[in-house]
């Protein structure tokens, strides 16, 4: 009785060890299943930070719209995110774009904010991991505006 007790102990402990082992294995994240994919495809927007930020002001340096560098750490990705703040009216919607770029080798994904108030949008990834890095940059249209034919921003590289 003892020793089947003994031996059903060690193999919950062998099989607890085993599924450990498997269930700690780390995906391996890498330009070809990071670059080009939404971070909420891939979970990458579990982790995410801003790591830069900058407002896009109008000439009267009223905010009109926020600009994000997001990163997340565990998948080694960066997009850009676009609050557009302009009140949307109907056939003036100005409408706003955001790119992320990666500064070694100029891979670029954009996003347009949907039409309205405090709308945003993100781009796709790009994989950044050392030496790597990245930018976002954004426009707005401040029609009706004529002098200002676009309000724009760029955040340092992350």
């Amino acid at each position: 009785m003892k020793r089947n007790r003994l031996l059903g102990s060690l193999a919950i402990a062998v099989l607890t060890v085993g599924l450990s082992a498997t269930a700690s294995e780390a995906v391996v994240y890498s330009d070809s299943n990071i670059t080009g994919y939404l971070p909420t495809t891939v979970g990458c927007d579990a982790d995410a930070t801003t790591k830069r930020s900058v407002y896009l002001k109008d000439k009267w340096g009223a905010n009109v719209g926020f600009l994000e560098l997001r990163y997340s750490l565990t998948c080694h990705a960066a997009w850009a995110r676009l609050t557009n703040y302009y009140t949307y009216v109907p056939y003036d919607q100005h409408s706003a774009t955001a790119w992320i770029v990666r500064d070694t080798d100029g891979k670029t994904f954009s996003c347009d904010p949907p039409a309205g108030t405090f709308k945003s949008c993100y781009t796709k990834m790009v994989f950044d991991l050392d030496p790597r890095t990245a930018h976002a940059e954004a426009e707005i249209d401040p029609y009706p505006d004529y002098e200002t034919p676009w309000i724009t921003a760029v955040t340092s590289s992350y």
